[in-house]
């Protein structure tokens, strides 16, 4: 399993090793800790980093994207509603999943992410596009469970939701694919904007950065950057927004060339 299954092995490790330390910490057990990784387990299996092939999220090239903004648009449902919102905030599926009311701030447009709930352990604050906070106006913010997204049949929505979603939407006639040939996918979405963010737009690299819930690799730079810059990434998101928007709204005006020649032309 370590070999076939890293990923999976690497965690069940981990959850392993932090059950019997917190026993080993209670008095409950006074053996070593066989799951422990430095010092044992890394003398006797090989690293996961040499074990796990590095592969990117499926992801549709930015000038395709308001073309499936577009597309999405034509689609019924609270799961279309989440993955346009997921792709306008460029944030993860666990992320639009997970998300309630007691974090939007409609006045603000500022969406907070609580620290618990992302992979750096720091508060994210999203701030939300025009687009964005329409969405949020058109859902029903009365379920008990204070979620925004809610499954038809009740409760969180799916986290298979938005790809099943987005394989429906895949055909021969319109394929939405990577460049690679794969489907696309909801995570895929980041490295679109991130790709469309750094070619399109003249916004610094930390703002970037930071729009995508990065921390900065260089620690002396970090150290300076007390705020992640929510305000001035305001910009940066409503741009996104009318970049998707743009197809939407000028595609039924677009007329084939060839079909409004004339017969004997």
């Amino acid at each position: 399993m370590w070999e076939t299954k890293t990923e999976t092995a690497t965690r069940v490790r981990g959850r392993i090793e932090k059950i019997i330390d917190y026993a080993r910490a209670r008095k409950l057990r006074k053996d070593e800790n066989p799951a422990r990784w430095r010092g044992h387990l890394d003398a006797l299996l090989a690293k996961p980093s040499k074990l796990i092939k590095s592969e990117n999220y499926p992801s549709l090239p930015y000038q395709r994207a308001n073309a499936f903004i577009s597309a999405l648009r034509q689609r019924q449902g609270i799961s279309a509603l989440a993955l346009e919102f997921l792709i306008l905030t460029n944030t993860r599926t666990g992320d639009v999943l997970e998300a309630s009311w007691q974090e939007i701030d409609l006045d603000s447009k500022l969406w907070t992410i609580p620290e618990h709930r992302l992979k750096t352990r720091k508060e994210h604050l999203v701030p939300l596009s025009d687009r964005a906070v329409e969405i949020l106006k058109t859902i029903d913010n009365s379920d008990p469970s204070n979620l925004i997204f809610i499954s038809p049949r009740g409760g969180q929505l799916s986290n298979m939701a938005m790809l099943q979603l987005i394989k429906n939407m895949d055909s021969d006639k319109t394929p939405w694919r990577a460049d690679n040939g794969r489907i696309i996918t909801p995570h895929g979405f980041r490295s679109t904007f991130r790709t469309w963010a750094g070619e399109c737009t003249a916004y610094p690299r930390d703002l970037i950065e930071f729009a995508m819930a990065h921390q900065l690799k260089d620690k002396a730079e970090a150290a300076y950057h007390r705020s992640t810059l929510p305000e001035k990434r305001r910009k940066l998101m409503q741009d996104w927004s009318n970049k998707l928007n743009t197809h939407a709204s000028n595609a039924e005006n677009v007329k084939p060339i060839r079909k409004t020649r004339p017969a004997n032309t």
